[in-house]
């Protein structure tokens, strides 16, 4: 493992990001209402239970808080631009290949685990990148 060292970002660099930060941030929670949204229907298509359409919601939080933490120690580690372009991706990859895969209940909770993990590192990263690089009055 590498510690990463880096010259914090300028403040031009800083006012670049947050647009970006706002995107990601609105795209992530449109995802979660969609799904939520959806989740009758779902429940309808396999026949569920409530206590079985919870796991949608329930898997995605279980790995969403596990992923935080991964998340929030790899950033003392790694590039923060690196580690949010990985949990895009896999936040992305997993929402697409769910919708591809959305035959099999089991599959669609894979899915949500491996997309809670992703998300995770929105938050996790966007936290990190405002405390050490947005100064208190900036805030």
């Amino acid at each position: 493992m590498s510690i990463v060292a880096t010259s914090p970002p300028s403040q031009d660099d800083i006012k670049r990001i947050v647009p970006w930060i706002l995107y990601v941030i609105f795209f992530s929670v449109l995802n979660e209402m969609v799904f939520n949204i959806a989740t009758p229907s779902i429940s309808k298509q396999f026949l569920l239970q409530p206590s079985e359409v919870s796991w949608f919601t329930t898997i995605f939080i279980l790995f969403f808080g596990i992923g935080s933490i991964m998340f929030g120690k790899l950033s003392d580690l790694f590039s923060l631009k690196h580690l949010m372009v990985i949990g895009i991706i896999v936040y992305v990859s997993s929402s697409v290949l769910g919708f591809f895969f959305r035959d099999h209940y089991v599959t669609i909770i894979l899915f949500r685990a491996i997309q809670g993990l992703g998300a995770s590192a929105i938050p996790a990263i966007n936290n990190t990148i405002i405390t050490r690089y947005v100064t208190i009055a900036g805030r």
